[in-house]
């Protein structure tokens, strides 16, 4: 219904004046949008209850695994990790070695200093650069 039809309306049958019209229309319009949008948030709120519950969260870990935190913080430390294309590589084939061939856990303290290790005996020189003071 147009604006000014209702206000005709309204003005006959002697409920508001003319001069409070425009403002009784307008506090209807935003009463009208917060409750259209409380129906809707609380639509969206049941959405996203049967979504998060729909969700195999075994499944979710299982996917989407946490990091840890020994491996960060070697990765921290060795700055080379992911900058230098050939160290990260080797150190990638040591980690399979040690994993699959000679059984080490992965977290445990013998995995990281097997590989620092490993990778000092391949790499000296670069290994020298990178924790120089020099460089």
């Amino acid at each position: 219904m147009d604006n000014c039809i209702l206000s005709k309306l309204l003005a006959r049958k002697g409920y508001v004046k003319k001069r409070n019209i425009l403002k009784l229309i307008k506090t209807y319009s935003l009463l009208g949008i917060l409750k259209l949008s409380r129906i809707l948030l609380s639509c969206f709120k049941k959405i996203v209850h049967k979504v998060y519950n729909k969700i195999d969260w075994r499944t979710y870990r299982r996917n989407n695994p946490q990091y840890d935190k020994k491996a960060q913080k070697w990765a921290k430390y060795n700055k080379w990790f992911g900058e230098d294309e050939t160290m990260t590589y080797a150190a990638f084939r040591i980690h399979r070695q040690l994993v699959e061939f000679e059984g080490v856990d992965p977290k445990s303290n013998r995995y990281y200093n097997e590989i620092d290790k490993r990778i000092y005996d391949q790499f000296k020189d670069k290994i020298r650069r990178y924790y120089s003071t020099d460089n």
